[in-house]
């Protein structure tokens, strides 16, 4: 029963996670269009957006969060603040921790303080979504099957794979080993 019990636990972080991180991959996408309008790429290309793209990169924001939820469910009743807040105290020690990370290896695109801006809200941004989502998500997540559980896992641990290899390639891009 303890399995079960820590599975649906993880759920409830992994649904908010989820739920935020497709919040924040919309927001992203639109930083992205806001950065590309009318700019050509290195070919002289201008860029284009396509449904594909966007369900893409709000898919991936889905994924990659569901860690990250099930992380602010584990340490949620030690942040500081009143509960609706505590969300955007996470998003600042998200920014703290992986913020650098982001930025230094997305240096050549991230060139100017306005789309260093519009990336950097992507962070509270999440953080709010996922102290917005929570207590949905737990109410919601205790009606579901055991089965979704172990899915919503899955997914998590799926987004645990994608940050440590994004965090590993940018160690090796900083460190000038691999180009990215």
């Amino acid at each position: 029963m303890r399995g079960r019990a820590l599975l649906a636990r993880a759920s409830v972080g992994a649904l908010a996670g989820l739920l935020a991180g497709m919040l924040a991959g919309i927001g992203a996408r639109v930083a992205m269009r806001m950065v590309a309008d009318g700019v050509a790429d290195g070919v002289g290309v201008t860029t284009s957006f396509t449904w594909n793209g966007t369900l893409t990169i709000v898919g991936i924001g889905a994924v990659v969060g569901t860690p990250f939820g099930i992380v602010y469910d584990a340490i949620l009743d030690r942040l500081p603040g009143p509960p609706r807040l505590r969300g955007l105290v996470f998003g600042a020690l998200a920014f703290a921790i992986m913020g650098p990370i982001f930025f230094i290896t997305n240096a050549e695109e991230l060139f100017s303080q306005g789309r260093v801006v519009l990336f950097a809200v992507l962070f509270p941004v999440f953080g709010l979504a996922l102290g917005g989502t929570h207590a949905l998500s737990r109410r919601f997540a205790a009606r579901l099957p055991v089965a979704v559980h172990a899915t919503l896992a899955a997914v998590a641990g799926i987004g645990v794979v994608f940050t440590a290899t994004g965090l590993a390639l940018a160690t090796l891009a900083a460190a000038g080993l691999v180009r990215m």
